[in-house]
């Protein structure tokens, strides 16, 4: 992969905003923790989709302490969003072998020559914070 599937621009301002309010708290390895009311990067994106009446959080199927998140097609996003939310965030993605993947940006190391990551990875793998995580996503996406 050489280039990052950009995001729609109001989109992505409302997500560096709120990424970058401190109104969340951040998990790793769950879009929505429930057992301490975090999220990562990517469970930021759906709660602000499901304001945007993108589909929702799932209540009545949780995974543990760990919320899913449901689409409007009833797609489900467990760890990573769903189809629905991808699409929505990206204007009008439609997976293809030849697309990006989404939310792919260039790993951080100085020797990854080129080598993608997903915003995901930073925030559970890398350790990023929120407010890093949003400069990534301003410069790449």
């Amino acid at each position: 992969m050489t280039d990052t599937l950009k995001l729609d621009p109001a989109v992505k301002e409302e997500w560096l905003e709120a990424l970058r309010s401190g109104k969340y708290k951040q998990a790793r390895s769950a879009l929505h923790d429930t057992r301490t009311d975090s999220y990562c990067c990517l469970g930021v994106l759906c709660d602000i989709a499901a304001k945007h009446g993108v589909g929702g959080w799932d209540t009545k199927r949780p995974a543990g302490d760990k919320l899913v998140y449901v689409d409007p097609d009833g797609m489900v996003g467990y760890g990573f969003p769903p189809e629905g939310v991808v699409d929505w965030a990206h204007g009008g993605y439609r997976p293809t072998e030849e697309e990006p993947e989404p939310f792919g940006v260039p790993a951080p190391s100085p020797d990854a020559d080129g080598t993608f990551v997903n915003l995901w990875e930073l925030n559970d793998n890398y350790g990023f914070t929120f407010e890093q995580i949003a400069d990534v996503i301003e410069k790449n996406l």
